[in-house]
């Protein structure tokens, strides 16, 4: 008998573990889709808030990205990740998500339709020697591209070049050197000029920013219009 009971109390204990589980599980889905707003002509930075409050999300921007847009639209029990979406839809902002509910807002570049190509062609990833450190590269914010130095567009001067870049803490670009040239000074400091003027949501180690260098290769190559 006492057999019998100590095993209905270990069942009756597993049960209710299991429902806790289930109920906290039920909740957080509920929470994650609990997005409800109407807005009408009303400020971005405002409506962002709104979702960051009732999703108790953190979403990070710069002031100069979102200041004088007005949004309007209808959420009704969506998710923080699409509401974001939807509410950016008519803008050229993009947004990366890191963890369960941190969302960085930066501006998507879209280059103009030209003959000739300017861009950032790929950036090393940020490597740390220590494995107890978890980095988080920094992010451009600045919203703007490369320009190919008219005189090297007209001589069709072609090159790559790698800058490093060494960014505060604060995101701003302390110092940007030749990594290795294009064999062209006139792309080398096009290439240098531009990452000097850039600006970053700063890197992060275990969710601090931190001062870091950054590779970046730029690419510099005339193409014809299809």
């Amino acid at each position: 008998m006492n057999r019998f009971i100590t095993g209905l109390v270990k069942t009756l204990i597993l049960l209710v573990v299991v429902s806790g589980v289930s109920v906290d599980t039920y909740t957080q889905e509920i929470k994650d889709n609990n997005i409800n707003l109407v807005s009408k002509n009303e400020s971005l930075r405002s409506v962002l808030d709104k979702i960051r409050k009732q999703g108790n999300a953190n979403i990070v921007f710069n002031d100069i990205l979102i200041d004088g847009l007005k949004v309007t639209c209808r959420i009704e029990n969506n998710t923080i990740e699409n509401s974001i979406k939807k509410v950016l839809n008519d803008f050229n902002i993009d947004y990366r998500k890191f963890g369960t509910s941190e969302y960085v807002l930066f501006k998507e570049i879209k280059p103009a339709e030209s003959l000739y190509s300017a861009k950032i062609f790929e950036q090393q990833p940020v490597i740390s020697t220590d494995t107890n450190v978890v980095i988080l590269r920094p992010i451009n914010i600045s919203g703007s591209v490369p320009i190919y130095p008219p005189e090297a567009e007209k001589e069709k001067i072609e090159g790559r070049v790698v800058v490093r870049l060494f960014i505060s803490q604060e995101g701003n670009v302390e110092k940007s050197l030749v990594d290795s040239s294009s064999g062209f000074n006139i792309l080398d400091s096009a290439a240098v000029d531009y990452s000097s003027g850039l600006k970053f949501i700063p890197a992060k180690a275990n969710n601090k920013p931190v001062p870091i260098w950054l590779t970046i290769s730029y690419l510099y190559k005339i193409v014809e219009k299809n």
